[in-house]
């Protein structure tokens, strides 16, 4: 936060191309972000996280980190699938996320 205002510096990685490495970006905005969430940048000071529906997890599979799509749920557990390398994780936190979601919904 900026001492004496309400502007908040956010370190980020920006997701462009088709590239692995992810470059760099510091960003000031006014709201509280969730760390290691991702968030699509609407305007200049505008952002909506795209929890529970595409998130950064790491993958057990090939030991790094990978962004992961809802491919199924149950109702319990969410069966995530990585856009990078097709690779599959169950994860029972955006099971209850989605839940939670529905709910609200």
């Amino acid at each position: 936060m900026i001492r004496g205002s309400s502007r908040i510096v956010v370190q980020t990685l920006r997701y462009v191309g088709d590239h692995p490495g992810l470059p760099q970006d510091r960003l000031e905005c006014h709201t509280i972000l969730k760390k290691n969430d991702l968030y699509i940048q609407i305007a200049h000071d505008s952002f909506i996280s795209l929890f529970p529906f595409v998130t950064v997890q790491f993958c057990p599979h090939c030991k790094t980190r990978e962004t992961f799509f809802i491919d199924r749920w149950d109702g319990e557990k969410a069966r995530l699938k990585s856009f990078e390398r097709g690779h599959t994780l169950d994860n029972s936190e955006i099971g209850n996320a989605l839940s939670d979601w529905q709910v609200q919904s």
